[in-house]
């Protein structure tokens, strides 16, 4: 309870204290935790028009944002919401200048002061974070789907056909080594304790050492298992979903999968959010489900009465989650509702920075939601 009140009372006089948000689902291990508490339904505190669709989820710091906007542009915004600059990417070689790279997954910004960000293509770009300038360009010959992440020292892309694992050296996008291909791999690369680890399509959970490049362990998860969406790390194990709808707990070191969760129904590819003590995702059904870390059982679950669901944060004692276009703040003790904001159709999983929940929406702008006083709870809005 003291915890609380503390968070509480720092986020209010404070609101930008709290940690970045580097990566998708908040940091190299995906745990998706952050240090923000929300008792209370947040007002929108900006908005800003970057493009014409749903961009991608959002990443950055206190100083500055960073998404793509209609799947070509990669756009930045200080914490007020102002555009920076923006700036649509070309194919290297290619004539056409109206030949701009596409791409799926979200950026990745480095404490180095660069962006990185991979294309469809195959080719992953260092951007400079002061105006978009390249800074080098990796060519990795096949499609990058799920985000690139980061070691000290390493960058690391996967390709998704072949599932082929890169690690890059962040000051001028060289190879340091590539991993023997192990099937395809539309997940996201979670990054910890020396280890990268991704679920892919065959069923399986696999860790390779980041220096190295060698491969460790790789987990079968059983017959339906294939993994599609990002794995959580914590303490030596690796959380993660699967086409079954099976969230499994894997332990890195022995290579066996501690217990399975059949509580959720429909596929799984969210990423779910770790604790200590907690494990939180939502389902196939848009229901969310937080689990007991050490045992898998279902502690609550909450029936957002939905379609489709995104990966959901914890925030502080919340769960913040997202289901179609409403975001909803949960109680982590028991699942009670304690807000329900609706935003648009459709938006992006949370990213949470400085006191504020940012989302990309469908309608091509970016917003962010958090605890303060705005004029009729509209906000400033930019670019409409």
């Amino acid at each position: 309870m003291l915890l609380r009140v503390i968070l509480l009372v720092v986020c209010a006089v404070c609101p930008a204290w709290a940690q970045s948000w580097p990566t998708y689902h908040g940091n190299s291990a995906l745990t998706g935790v952050s240090t923000n508490a929300f008792p209370t339904v947040p007002v929108r505190l900006w908005r800003t028009r970057v493009g014409r669709d749903l961009p991608s989820p959002v990443v950055g710091d206190r100083d500055r944002l960073f998404c793509i906007a209609d799947g070509s542009t990669v756009t930045a915004l200080n914490a007020s919401g102002t555009k920076l600059w923006a700036v649509t990417i070309k194919r290297t070689g290619e004539s056409d200048e109206t030949d701009a790279e596409s791409f799926e997954a979200p950026p990745l910004y480095l404490d180095s002061g660069a962006l990185v960000v991979a294309a469809e293509s195959g080719r992953t770009y260092g951007l400079s974070i002061k105006d978009g300038a390249r800074r080098w360009m990796y060519e990795a010959g096949e499609r990058i789907q799920g985000t690139p992440n980061s070691a000290p020292g390493r960058v690391f892309v996967m390709t998704q056909p072949s599932g082929a694992l890169h690690a890059l050296n962040p000051l001028d996008g060289s190879r340091l080594w590539t991993g023997d291909p192990l099937d395809r791999c539309d997940a996201h690369i979670a990054v910890s304790g020396g280890n990268v680890v991704f679920g892919n399509c065959a069923a399986a959970v696999h860790r390779f050492d980041a220096v190295s490049g060698k491969l460790g362990t790789s987990v079968d998860v059983g017959e339906g298992g294939e993994m599609a969406g990002g794995v959580a790390l914590s303490g030596g194990r690796a959380f993660g979903g699967n086409r079954g709808g099976v969230m499994v707990c894997v332990d890195l070191e022995s290579g066996t999968v501690l217990w399975r969760n059949e509580d959720s129904a429909g596929e799984l590819f969210t990423t779910p959010a770790v604790t200590d003590s907690r494990v939180v995702f939502c389902g196939g059904d848009a229901a969310v489900y937080c689990l007991d870390r050490q045992t898998g059982k279902t502690v609550w679950s909450y029936d957002s009465g939905g379609r489709d669901s995104k990966s959901p944060v914890i925030a502080a004692d919340g769960v913040i989650a997202v289901t179609d276009g409403v975001l909803y703040g949960l109680s982590l003790a028991d699942g009670a509702l304690r807000w329900k904001r609706e935003v648009s159709d459709e938006i992006t999983g949370p990213c949470m920075i400085g006191g504020m929940i940012v989302v990309g929406i469908d309608d091509g702008h970016v917003a962010a939601y958090g605890i303060g006083q705005s004029p009729n709870d509209a906000g400033p809005s930019v670019g409409d």
